[in-house]
């Protein structure tokens, strides 16, 4: 067997450097579950403020009625 030369790469090496740059940095980005975090803690809030806005509609007119009811008592 004949021993093989390396290949040597062609083109230039700052942009093969620039390149691998760019490449770990968009990893990290897609790897960085903290975005993912923040949009799940906002979700679980706006549910809460909508079942809590549900809840005193539904639960003001019944106050509301209850309320005109005593009044009118007297």
């Amino acid at each position: 067997m004949e021993p093989v030369a390396p290949k040597r790469s062609r083109g230039n090496p700052w942009r093969r450097c620039s390149a691998d740059w760019w490449d770990l940095r968009i990893r990290l980005w897609y790897e960085d579950d903290r975005g993912a975090t923040v949009v799940e803690y906002s979700l679980l809030a706006a549910l809460i403020a909508a079942v809590i806005v549900g809840l005193v509609a539904t639960i003001g007119t019944d106050v509301s009625s209850a309320l005109q009811g005593f009044v009118s008592a007297f």
